[in-house]
């Protein structure tokens, strides 16, 4: 299909391949190369070596690596993962470019990135890119120092903003304020509990504690304070989407959010 292009080096998803599998040169056999990127096989090492079949791992599929992205899924054996419908098509049929695109647009967001081994300093923003992939929104905004992205119709961004960061809701050219940050990292946040949240109201349990986290008011908007850092949400919702994770990392928000229906691993009624 016109537009895609495979951008991951071989050697990149040999080097994943290994440290994935805690293995030497002999990884780069599980590595098979596809006209859209990469199959990694997940068979236990002595099957690989011997084909005995008593050794051989049952129930999981192949790791499918993105070679324009280097977003990597994991799979299943079970008959709807490896054989797909005609709407959803399996892992075992992704045979050209426009079959795997069609399999990756009804994807959750994938388990890594092979880039993560070569490149550890940018694997946050990595995680916030393949999120937003799975929502539809595949344009970056490019206003220097911003990290966001859209569908051309709706978009979440964050920016520079004074001496912090602002936290923007965009819609068809319109930009809105949604809330304003201290530091980067916890803009970043918000941007990931935006991208990975399920489409309706709920809040959930914090793991960390939260009783010296300070709560108040900044120019009538609700604020938060802790750890010598501020944040002011702007619209209804934003504090209560954001506080359970205010000492949590990228890892621990998108790992909160990680189970197959796409909903929350951990639930709360109300905030404590």
């Amino acid at each position: 299909m016109a537009g895609f292009e495979v951008r991951v080096p071989r050697d990149v998803v040999d080097q994943w391949t290994r440290a994935r599998f805690e293995e030497g040169e002999e990884a780069h056999e599980r590595v098979e190369e596809r006209p859209w990127g990469f199959t990694v096989s997940t068979q236990s090492r002595a099957f690989l070596d011997t084909g005995d079949e008593l050794t051989m791992l049952v129930g999981g599929g192949p790791y499918i690596v993105d070679g324009e992205s280097g977003e990597v899924w994991a799979t299943s054996s079970s008959p709807l993962a490896y054989y797909g419908t005609d709407e959803a098509p399996g892992w075992s049929v992704l045979d050209d470019v426009e079959t795997f695109e069609r399999w990756r647009a009804r994807r959750f967001a994938g388990d890594a990135n092979v880039f993560d081994v070569v490149d550890p300093a940018g694997a946050d923003g990595r995680l916030l890119q393949r999120h937003a992939r799975s929502q539809g929104m595949l344009l970056p905004f490019i206003q220097e120092g911003a990290t966001g992205w859209s569908d051309m119709e709706v978009g979440y961004l964050i920016e520079p903003h004074g001496e912090g960061w602002v936290f923007r809701w965009w819609n068809r050219g319109t930009f809105r304020d949604e809330a304003l940050f201290s530091h980067e990292v916890d803009a970043r946040k918000m941007l990931l509990i935006q991208l990975v949240r399920p489409p309706y109201p709920g809040a959930y349990e914090p793991r960390h504690p939260l009783s010296d986290v300070e709560s108040g008011e900044f120019d009538g908007h609700p604020a938060l304070r802790w750890d010598g850092r501020d944040a002011v949400f702007l619209r209804s919702g934003y504090r209560e989407r954001f506080l359970p994770f205010v000492r949590a990392s990228l890892d621990d928000i998108d790992a909160s959010f990680s189970s197959p229906a796409g909903t929350p691993l951990i639930r709360y009624d109300a905030l404590r």
